[in-house]
C-alpha cells in the first residue's frame, strides 16, 4: 500500500521541517493547505526530493478565497478553475500522478465559515450550481489528460446543522449517487473520485443513508482516500484506532493511493496508523 501523511498532522511546521521528518522517517506527504501563503510554497515543493501530492487549496494564495468549482460568481469560479489547473500542472511538472479538490458548494462561504454553520440563501437553484461543477470537471480532466495527471473531486462532508428545511442539499457530491453521476456524466478516465472517509461518515449520519453499502457503491469509482475519524456529527480529523469504521474495506483497496489525514499527531502515531491500515489491508 501506498501510504501518504497529509501535511496538517504536521502543525506549524515549515515544507523543509516536513521534508526533514519525511526522510528520516520514510513518509510520504499529501501537502494541503496548512501553510503561511508568503512563503514561497511552490518553489519548495518542485524542490523537494520526498514523495508528495498536492492536495486542494495547495499552495494557498495570499489573497485567501473558498476554491468553489460550481461558483456562480464568475470572479471566484475563474480563480478556482485556475488554482486547480496550476495544481494539475505542478502535480504534472513533478511527476505526480494526482491532484484533488473539494466538489463544488452551491453556495459561496467565506473562508472562516468552512466547517461551520454555512450562511445560506433563502433559495438554491442547485441544478445551474451542479451544470457549472460538471462544466469545471470536464475541462480540468481535459487538461489533467494532457498533463498525464488525473484530476480528483472529493466527496463533500454535510453536517446535520446545514441541512435545509426545504431538502436542497447545498454541497455537491455528498451522497454516492451523485458522485457517481458526476463521473459518468463527465465520462473522462482523467477524473477520479477522492473518498473522504470521515466526510462519508458524517453525510451518512446527517441524510441517513448507510456508510458502508455506499462504499460498496462506489468501490470501482475510487481514485485514493483519505482517512480519518470522527463523532459522525461533524469532520474533526480524529486520529485512527482500531475502532475505525473504515478497516473493514481496506484489504478491496490495496492498490490506491491512501492518506492519513489526521491532524497534530506525534511521530509515534502516526507510524501506528500507518501499521494499522497495513495490517488490516491483509486480513483475509
Amino acid at each position: 500500500m501506498n501510504i501518504f501523511i497529509s501535511s496538517v498532522a504536521f502543525k506549524n511546521l515549515t515544507i523543509p521541517e516536513i521534508e526533514e521528518i519525511a526522510i528520516q522517517h520514510q513518509f510520504s506527504i499529501e501537502f494541503s493547505a496548512n501553510f503561511n501563503p508568503d512563503q514561497d510554497l511552490r518553489n519548495q515543493f518542485m524542490t523537494l526530493t520526498i514523495d508528495r501530492l498536492p492536495h486542494n487549496y495547495f499552495p494557498p494564495p495570499k489573497d485567501p478565497f473558498v476554491l468553489n468549482l460550481a461558483s456562480q460568481d464568475r470572479e471566484i469560479l475563474k480563480r478556482s478553475r485556475n488554482h486547480c489547473m496550476k495544481g494539475i500542472e505542478l502535480a504534472s511538472m513533478c511527476r505526480m500522478k494526482y491532484f484533488s479538490a473539494h466538489a463544488g458548494f452551491c453556495l459561496d462561504p467565506s473562508p472562516h465559515m468552512l466547517g461551520k454553520q454555512l450562511e445560506q440563501p433563502s433559495h438554491i437553484e442547485r441544478d445551474m450550481f451542479s451544470k457549472t461543477f460538471l462544466d469545471s470537471c470536464e475541462m480540468l480532466s481535459e487538461v489533467a489528460k494532457n498533463a498525464g495527471v488525473k484530476f480528483c473531486f472529493e466527496n463533500n462532508v454535510l453536517m446535520q446543522i446545514n441541512r435545509r428545511e426545504d431538502g436542497i442539499n447545498p454541497l455537491l457530491c455528498v451522497d454516492p449517487e451523485e458522485i457517481i453521476q458526476v463521473l459518468d456524466l463527465v465520462n473522462n478516465d482523467s477524473l477520479g473520485f477522492l473518498l473522504d472517509t470521515a466526510h462519508l461518515k458524517v453525510s451518512a449520519n446527517s441524510l441517513g443513508f448507510d456508510k458502508d453499502l455506499a462504499v460498496g457503491q462506489l468501490n470501482d469509482r475510487i481514485a485514493y482516500i483519505h482517512h480519518s475519524d470522527n463523532d459522525g456529527m461533524e469532520d474533526t480529523n480524529e486520529k485512527l484506532t482500531a475502532n475505525y469504521w473504515f478497516l473493514k474495506h481496506l484489504k478491496s483497496f490495496k492498490n490506491v493511493p491512501h492518506v492519513v489525514e489526521v491532524k497534530s499527531q506525534s511521530i509515534d502515531d502516526l507510524k501506528k496508523q500507518i501499521s494499522l491500515l497495513r495490517s488490516s489491508a491483509e486480513v483475509i
